[in-house]
């Protein structure tokens, strides 16, 4: 089975009441889009303007007092670019998308285990996760002041505003534990797992390719 990341944007604003990015998938792609936004009592929305459905990865996630973390993911239904709207609801205040574009997702189920975690002090540390099949994405993103990824991953969105996701590829047959960290301070981390296609033959952790668009402010 084989990975390939493939693409990676992130984007942020503020005082917003939602923020876009755009990705360009291929049919059959895994889309992963994690977003934060403030207060902890707003709810997020997801839509694009290709009209895919998107299903909850990480369910609404509170850090209390402060903001609310949620992920989403869809499988590519057209090879174009595509735009990518999360809304917040409540006040126009700060919000953040971070999304990334993954090669061979597994066709039937694709979601594994979820979780999530806040911290008043570094570093950024999730929770831990369990893979299902071996050979899976471990996805995670954080908010706020991240200076690098954790040991065994590679840096995906980045908003340019210190709020990443990263990513790693697990080998055939590891079902051991997982955690995602990243260097930072205070923290709100969401991390999943997703199942890959075992009919893909295996390839190299490190991605050949990636793209890595500039970070945007939307008004």
């Amino acid at each position: 089975m084989a990975w390939l990341a493939i693409e990676h944007e992130g984007a942020f604003g503020t005082p917003v009441s939602s923020v876009q990015i755009t990705l360009t998938p291929r049919v059959g792609d895994l889309i992963v889009v994690g977003s934060f936004g403030f207060v902890d009592t707003v709810d997020l929305t997801i839509a694009d303007d290709a009209g895919h459905t998107w299903s909850q990865a990480n369910p609404q996630h509170v850090r209390a007092g402060q903001d609310v973390g949620e992920s989403w993911y869809t499988r590519a239904t057209v090879s174009q670019l595509i735009t990518i709207t999360v809304t917040k609801s409540g006040a126009a205040q700060y919000l953040t998308v971070l999304g990334s574009v993954f090669r061979g997702a597994y066709n039937g189920t694709i979601l594994g285990d979820t979780d999530a975690s806040t911290g008043g002090a570094g570093p950024p540390t999730s929770p831990a996760v369990t893979p299902v099949a071996g050979g899976e994405l471990i996805w995670a993103a954080t908010l706020d002041a991240v200076t690098a990824v954790g040991s065994g991953y590679l840096k995906g969105a980045d908003d340019g505003d210190t709020d990443w996701s990263e990513y790693r590829f697990l080998a055939p047959g590891d079902v051991e534990n997982k955690i995602a960290t990243f260097v930072g301070g205070a923290y709100h981390v969401l991390i999943a797992t997703f199942r890959g296609d075992p009919e893909r033959p295996q390839y190299s952790d490190i991605p050949k390719v990636i793209l890595q668009k500039p970070h945007r402010l939307e008004a």
